[in-house]
């Protein structure tokens, strides 16, 4: 089960931008951690007070950032307002900032170098989240959850043909029509049609 939910894992998260990675970020973190992390939505002229979720426990602001792309003069901005921000709403409650974003290739060096220049600023340390650290908090969720979150794993196909999901995923191409080039370039020149009782090339014009 392991292997299949780390392939769906992946999937959702590296398709997800937005709104949509932010909710499945903050649903990880509410499941996992009940009464200890809080959801914030924006509300009224204040929105969210940059502060997207909060683990009362750790003492620790999240701020999500999923785009398409991460362009570098953007993403510096956005964290020098949202660290700014956060300090100035949430200095008493926060020890720790946490920038979750969703560039699982990796993130641009600039944008590496602005979290470092920003980190033990007013005593606040700064974390940088991606895939392997929302991985890790997904499985540390319970079965339930996991399915809760990403749907069943592929049980009814493991019962019902007794393959294992880690045997599926390495021959998941097995579904797949598979069609070399220099086939199709055999069966070209090979195949033929009748007319009448003569074979014809299929390249040949009609007499």
């Amino acid at each position: 089960m392991r292997d299949w939910y780390e392939l769906k894992f992946s999937l959702q998260f590296r398709s997800l931008v937005g709104t949509e990675f932010q909710d499945f970020f903050a649903s990880i973190m509410e499941l996992g951690y009940p009464a200890d992390f809080e959801r914030v939505k924006p509300y009224g002229k204040n929105g969210d007070r940059k502060c997207d979720g909060y683990h009362r426990s750790h003492r620790r602001v999240y701020q999500v950032y999923a785009p398409e792309k991460m362009q570098v003069v953007e993403t510096n901005a956005k964290i020098d307002e949202d660290f700014t921000g956060a300090l100035g709403h949430w200095s008493k409650e926060m020890a720790t900032w946490v920038f979750v974003h969703n560039q699982w290739r990796g993130i641009p060096a600039d944008v590496l170098k602005k979290l470092l220049g920003i980190h033990g600023m007013k005593g606040v340390s700064v974390l940088s989240w991606s895939e392997p650290e929302l991985r890790g908090e997904f499985f540390l969720l319970s079965s339930h959850d996991q399915a809760r979150l990403l749907g069943p794993a592929m049980s009814l196909l493991v019962g019902a043909v007794g393959i294992e999901p880690s045997a599926l995923l390495q021959t998941r191409n097995l579904f797949i029509p598979r069609f070399d080039e220099s086939d199709r370039n055999a069966r070209n020149d090979k195949l033929r049609y009748k007319k009448g009782t003569k074979e014809v090339p299929l390249d040949s014009s009609s007499q």
